[in-house]
């Protein structure tokens, strides 16, 4: 399956685990933390999201230690106005790599001045603990049940 990216520039949250367990991200920029990339028109976003993570960590084989999560886009705002799309991603251990100098996800939270971009990587968080992957059931029961009926039904 081919997906295609609609906006001129799309951000790569690419997530590595440290030896704590603990993700980091690279940040190119505060307002939109990630690999910032110039999208080239009718080419499949996933192989410019590949090439783009690896021209930034200087290698060429890492198709196989990158996972992209295929059902999560979002827009969100550069500093400049122009809107880009938000996708994320996890890359395996690799050996000898050190993500130290990368940032963990609550500071970049906490960085994001724009409500809606902080938003959209809080969703983006959601994703990397594991969202698309759980399969949770909500059962309410009695009065619970009634009352929502009642205020929806």
């Amino acid at each position: 399956m081919h997906i295609y990216c609609t906006t001129s520039k799309a951000v790569f949250l690419l997530g590595i685990k440290d030896d704590l367990g603990i993700l980091r991200f690279p940040v190119q920029s505060q307002f939109a933390p990630g690999l910032l990339l110039q999208v080239k028109p009718g080419l499949p976003i996933n192989d410019q999201l590949m090439e783009g993570a690896e021209s930034f960590l200087g290698e060429v084989t890492l198709r196989s230690a990158i996972d992209i999560y295929q059902q999560f886009s979002k827009f969100i705002e550069l500093a400049n106005g122009e809107k880009a799309t938000l996708y994320v991603g996890v890359l395996k251990k690799l050996e000898n790599f050190d993500s130290s100098s990368w940032a963990p996800m609550a500071p970049i939270l906490r960085g994001l001045k724009s409500r809606h971009n902080r938003l959209n990587y809080m969703l983006a968080l959601q994703v990397f603990a594991g969202g698309f992957e759980q399969q949770d059931t909500l059962v309410f029961e009695g009065e619970e049940a009634e009352a929502l009926i009642d205020d929806f039904g």
